[in-house]
């Protein structure tokens, strides 16, 4: 199963700032997308579930522009 991941933070305002947390998560699957507010669910085990089990299912495939520096940050900021 192909997941297509993406993330958005709140801009930063000069250069060599540091990113705040991630601020949106954007998640689709084949029929359907979904938004993800992460500020608003920071604290949500239910999210945390779901997500460890699309990051953890063997069977997903998990694609996304420049993920690997957004999994960084998710590391950093949302341990």
């Amino acid at each position: 199963m192909y997941i297509g991941i993406d993330s958005e933070w709140k801009p930063t305002q000069f250069s060599g700032e540091s990113h705040s947390k991630p601020s949106l998560l954007q998640v689709s699957g084949e029929t359907e997308a979904f938004l993800i507010d992460l500020v608003a669910l920071e604290k949500s085990k239910v999210l945390d579930e779901m997500l460890s089990s699309i990051f953890s299912n063997k069977n997903s495939i998990v694609i996304g522009f420049g993920f690997k520096s957004d999994i960084d940050q998710f590391q950093k900021r949302l341990p």
